[in-house]
């Protein structure tokens, strides 16, 4: 089921978002999904808000919304006028068959036609295709407190991100993991002291999309196949990192590109955890 951005079936109770084309930098206080930002809730603060144009979305009440950027700015309204953001939503709420049907529907539409065998691979795939969807991922992972001193390999339930050059302290920006040379590294034992090696193991060496999240901020990645590496700085002390560019010993050698696909929307905040998890593309 296609629908445009209908003002009129907002009520108090619905559940909608409102939604903006935008080609340039994230805004603060939304996320931002190939070329949409994402507030919460109401519109933020005022309709010029981050000088884009806020329209709301369709009530996620009434069935799974996914949305994609009309760049023209040529989708019908339902009132009048024409807008930059176009939706579909499923006919059922809450039904995965139903996600991944509408799913199905528009891969043919607009890629390469998909076969989804659950509604998360769905969700993952419309994301990574630059298409916002309301379906929650069931994620599977653990977390990792973020430090940013010492400036070195995490100790066991830690995690850091490497900073710009002359910087000797972890950045707190997860949005630049797809820049070259930086990275989020974090150690083998988790928060709870476990070693969890044997679940971040099996996506070394494959192209993986991995996400992470820390009291709710999230941000997402694509990656190819060298994004996601072991690190190990002694034979006690080892982990894994991604990112674009990073070189990790044993081997030391410079590989990876990543791809920015949801970026989060404030700075992540030095000593809480940050929940770590990946599915293979």
């Amino acid at each position: 089921m296609r629908v445009n951005q209908n003002y009129q079936e907002h009520t108090m109770m619905a559940t909608f978002r409102p939604f903006a084309y935008n080609t340039g930098s994230t805004v603060s206080a939304t996320t931002q999904v190939g070329d949409l930002a994402i507030g919460t809730n109401e519109l933020p603060v005022s309709e010029g808000y981050g000088g884009l144009i806020w329209k709301n979305g369709p009530n996620e009440d009434l069935g799974y919304v996914i949305g994609y950027p009309q760049s023209g700015g040529t989708q019908p309204l339902p009132a009048s006028g024409t807008g930059f953001v176009q939706f579909w939503r499923s006919k059922v709420p809450g039904d995965d068959n139903s996600f991944i049907q509408l799913s199905e529907y528009i891969s043919r539409k607009y890629s390469t036609p998909q076969t989804f065998s659950s509604a998360t691979d769905a969700s993952v795939w419309l994301t990574n295709n630059g298409f916002w969807n309301s379906y929650v991922v069931s994620l599977t992972g653990y977390s990792f407190n973020l430090v940013a001193t010492p400036y070195t390999f995490p100790s066991a339930g830690n995690s850091i991100m490497n900073n710009t050059g002359g910087v000797s302290s972890g950045s707190t920006d997860i949005n630049v993991l797809a820049t070259g040379g930086r990275g989020f590294y974090f150690n083998s034992f988790d928060n709870d002291g476990i070693d969890r090696t044997s679940y971040y193991s099996g996506f070394t060496g494959q192209s993986v999309t991995i996400t992470f999240n820390q009291t709710g901020n999230t941000a997402i990645y694509s990656g190819d196949t060298n994004s996601f590496k072991y690190w190990e700085s002694s034979p006690t002390d080892n982990g894994f990192v991604f990112g674009a560019g990073i070189g990790a010993p044993p081997t030391n050698i410079p590989s990876g590109t990543a791809i920015l696909i949801q970026s989060a929307s404030t700075p992540y905040n030095i000593g809480f955890p940050v929940y770590v998890s990946l599915v293979v593309n």
